[in-house]
Order: C-alpha cells, then sequence, then structure tokens
C-alpha cells in the first residue's frame, strides 16, 4: 500500500513538471517562454552563453601608485612634536586590481568596453584581456560616478563579438539570471541563478547614487565588477556591480545596474563625451518626524522640505519656494533624500519634473522644466579621491551633493561621501557630509588643487571643515 501510495505521489509530481500545452489565459511574453522551455532547452541556452556569448565579456586589470605614510617604531615611545603616532617616512607601492567588463560597440579599428566606474577609478594603467587571448592598453573614455559606469576603448583590428542587449524595463523577479565575469581573477565564470528583485535603492554604502539596482542570486564575487547579468536567451539585463556580503564573497545577495542605464551613459560618453543631467536647483532635506511636528504637518507621513532655491535656477522660474515640502515627484513618493535626486538626476534637460507639494499646508501641483547640469565625462573620473591612510573618500561638491548635505550653495571644497570605520578621521570625529574647503590654510575647491596639496607632504596636515554652519580644524 505504502508503495502504491509512493508511485502515485510521485507520478502527480511528475506530471506537475511536465510543461502544460498554452491554455487561452493572458500572460507576459517573458513567463511564458520560462514556463515552457523544458530541461533540454534551458541546457543547451546555458551551454551557448558559455561557450559563445561569454565571448564578449573581457578580463579588466588595473595598476596605481598610492602613497603611504609610515609611523616610526621611536614615536611609540618618545612621541613626536605633534603627538605618538604620527606618521612619517612616506613611501609609494603600487597597487593591482582586476574586474570585469563586456564589449559594448565598435567602430571602425575601435571597441568600446562598459564597465564600472570604481573597478577603474584614479588607475594609472588599465589593461584589457580578451577571452584568454589578446591584450590591449585601454584608455578610459569616461565616466559616471553617480550611475557606477565607466566606458574604455582599445584599438584593434580583430573581430571582436559585442554582446547582445536587452531591455531592462521588461525585467521580472523569478526570471533566470546569468552571471559571467572573472571573479578571484578566474576567467570566463558563468553563475546560474535567478532575478531576485528589481528597483532596489539605497544600497550604495552611502553613497549618492543615481540608479535603481537588479538585485539576483547568481554568484557575484570581487571580479564579477563590470560583467555582464544575461537573461536566459544570452541578452545583458544588467551591468554587475556590488554585493552584500560579511565575508567577501558570495551569499547570494547580488546587485547590478540596469542595462538601459548603463547604455544610455555609455551613449553619452561615446557620443558627446559629456554626461547630461536634469537640474532642478534647490537644497533640501528629508523631513524627521520631528520636523514634522515642529512645522505641524500632520497630513503628511514624508517630503523633502525646500530650505534654499538656487538664484536663477528651474526651480526659481517655475515657481518653488523656500519651505515648501515636496511629497511626490513624477507620482514617487518622496521617503529619502537620494529619491529626489534620482529621479531629477534621470531626467534630461528640457523634461518636465510634476511636483506634489505641500505649501501653508495645502496641496498644489507645479511642473518645472529642467535646465541642463553637464559633468564632463572625461574628468567625472577625477572628481572623487580616496586618500586611503585617513580612511577617506571625498567627491567634488556639486549642487547634488550640496542639497544632499544642506551644504550652503556659495561654498566650495570635497564632501566627504565615506569615513571608514576605525579610521584615522573616524577616530578625529570627521563624518559623511562634512565640507573639507581647506588643508593647511589653503583652499581648495577640486580633487586636483587636493592632490597637489598632498603630494609629498610629511607630518601633520589642517583640515579646515564646515559642518551645520560652523568651522572648525581637524589636524591629522
Amino acid at each position: 500500500m505504502r508503495i502504491f501510495i509512493f508511485n502515485l505521489i510521485a507520478g502527480l509530481l511528475i506530471f506537475s513538471c511536465t510543461p502544460a500545452k498554452a491554455l487561452d489565459e493572458p500572460s507576459s511574453p517573458v513567463f511564458r517562454m520560462q514556463n515552457t522551455m523544458g530541461m533540454q532547452e534551458i541546457q543547451e541556452n546555458l551551454t551557448e552563453i558559455g561557450r559563445n556569448h561569454a565571448s564578449s565579456v573581457v578580463f579588466i586589470s588595473t595598476r596605481k601608485t598610492v602613497v603611504e605614510n609610515t609611523v616610526s617604531p621611536f614615536d611609540f615611545f618618545y612621541g613626536t612634536p605633534f603627538g605618538r603616532g604620527t606618521p612619517s617616512q612616506p613611501r609609494e607601492r603600487e597597487q593591482s586590481g582586476l574586474g570585469s567588463g563586456v564589449i559594448y560597440k565598435r567602430n571602425g579599428n575601435k571597441a568600446y568596453i562598459i564597465t564600472n566606474n570604481h573597478v577603474i577609478e584614479g588607475s594609472d594603467e588599465v589593461n584589457v584581456s580578451i577571452d584568454e587571448g589578446e591584450s590591449y592598453d585601454a584608455i578610459v573614455l569616461g565616466a559616471d560616478p553617480a550611475v557606477d559606469i565607466a566606458v574604455l576603448e582599445i584599438s584593434t583590428e580583430d573581430a571582436l563579438p559585442t554582446a547582445l542587449m536587452g531591455d531592462s524595463s521588461q525585467i521580472i523577479p523569478g526570471e533566470f539570471a546569468i552571471a559571467v565575469g572573472n571573479p578571484f581573477g578566474l576567467k570566463n565564470t558563468v553563475t546560474f541563478g535567478i532575478v531576485s528583485a528589481v528597483g532596489r535603492e539605497n544600497i550604495s554604502n552611502g553613497k549618492l547614487s543615481l540608479t535603481d539596482f537588479i538585485q539576483t542570486d547568481a554568484a557575484i564575487n570581487p571580479g564579477n565588477s563590470g560583467g555582464p547579468l544575461l537573461n536566459i536567451e544570452g541578452e545583458v539585463i544588467g551591468i554587475n556591480t556590488m554585493i552584500y556580503s560579511q565575508s567577501g564573497g558570495s551569499i547570494g545577495i547580488g546587485f547590478a545596474v540596469p542595462v538601459n542605464i548603463a547604455r544610455s551613459t555609455a551613449d553619452q560618453i561615446i557620443e558627446t563625451g559629456k554626461i547630461e543631467r536634469g537640474y532642478l536647483g534647490i537644497h533640501y532635506k528629508a523631513l524627521e518626524p520631528d520636523d514634522m511636528e515642529k512645522l505641524g504637518l500632520k497630513s503628511i507621513e514624508n517630503g523633502m522640505l525646500v530650505s534654499r532655491i538656487v538664484s536663477g535656477s528651474p526651480a526659481e522660474k517655475h515657481g518653488l519656494a523656500t519651505g515648501d515640502v515636496i511629497v511626490k515627484a513624477d507620482g514617487t513618493r518622496l521617503t529619502d533624500s537620494n529619491d529626489l535626486a534620482r529621479i531629477v538626476g534621470n531626467k534630461k534637460p528640457g523634461e518636465t519634473l510634476k511636483l506634489d507639494v505641500l505649501r501653508d499646508r495645502k496641496s498644489r501641483s507645479i511642473d518645472v522644466i529642467l535646465d541642463a547640469k553637464t559633468d564632463t565625462a572625461g574628468s567625472a573620473v577625477k572628481r572623487k579621491a580616496l586618500i586611503e591612510e585617513y580612511g577617506l573618500e571625498l567627491s567634488q561638491a556639486d549642487d547634488s551633493l550640496k542639497g544632499l548635505y544642506d551644504i550652503p550653495s556659495e561654498s566650495s571644497g570635497l564632501v566627504v561621501t565615506t569615513v571608514l570605520p576605525q579610521s584615522r578621521a573616524a577616530q578625529q570625529g570627521i563624518r559623511k557630509g562634512d565640507l573639507i574647503f581647506k588643508i593647511n590654510n589653503i583652499k581648495i575647491s577640486s580633487v586636483e588643487e587636493l592632490n597637489r596639496i598632498m603630494e609629498g607632504n610629511q607630518g601633520i596636515n589642517y583640515f579646515y571643515i564646515k559642518r551645520d554652519g560652523n568651522d572648525f580644524i581637524v589636524m591629522m
């Protein structure tokens, strides 16, 4: 009897796993394709991707020279004029990195490769290897840190295969996903999983990001960055970017920049050499419960309080006012300060931004035609700096960052975007959002000026910092 019941259950399971004939009920093309695809066809597609589509994936190696300060062992016992443990004896060392990329386009003897900005950022040399064969010196044609996309250019007469691009707007959670890249330097590694979620926001480690991410459980590890995330048809649907991990390896939570954003960014860099974004022209902050209570805003649960309007900006021209609370932008509810920056940053100059605003506790709708906010793509890579010996990452203060951290519009300098835990900067109380406007009493307004001041500088440096309208000095 038990054997009969077991055979009956097994038969039902086998029947339920057999693809059924198409019914008259409606279904999306993507779901229908995967629902009726047999195991043999899935296997053939995966093999085809590993054999042919992976040939458009490249291995990227980078090199850069970093300056480190060492501590004299005598400082521990005797100290220095500036206190114990003060860095001395600066020395240079070579730092290497690795990542992945995908061949996007060809034009004559030029080939263009999409990768992540963080793969090549700050590099002195970038080298591209293709399918275990030829190796090429690459130049960084341009990059956009706000979406973590960069474009490399190589010169070759070889007939390099280009990737088949998909449409990330059609992605549905549960679809098959294949990651291809070079994790830990293991070239042409293929991993398989599903799209776990789409539209993931605010996961970029505290950095301003103008993209929503695709989440996948296809294994992504260090070295996969910049490589493609593919669908079962071999089309690129995303550019693998980061993982959540406590160990440094994959735990099944990886993220990719949607390919539509990657393509739009790459096309602007290739065709014009610059990135154009919509520009609104306001300073604002996300309202906290205490703010809403003090302002008597009981009718809303979230919003962005406009603290300043930039003179001559689209916001001023179209009637936004200081004290307005922006509740929605293009129909999207604003719950985080990055939400508004992302919506505006992904619109083009001349497009209309529809805002739902609360003014004097009354709701109104305001349409704003955005102006151009242009970043030169070639210099975008140089708008950020990492001071490793202090554990600081700095970005040039632009309108987006000033608005995000409520920095006065007339201020110039570098904004602290990352402070590493337990670093010297963290121990000295430097915070994310601080504006560094002088070093050693010399004004700075760009990464280039910072590098000139810091180059070859020994001993203590004096950082002039602006925070919440107050100025102070930190010595490191």
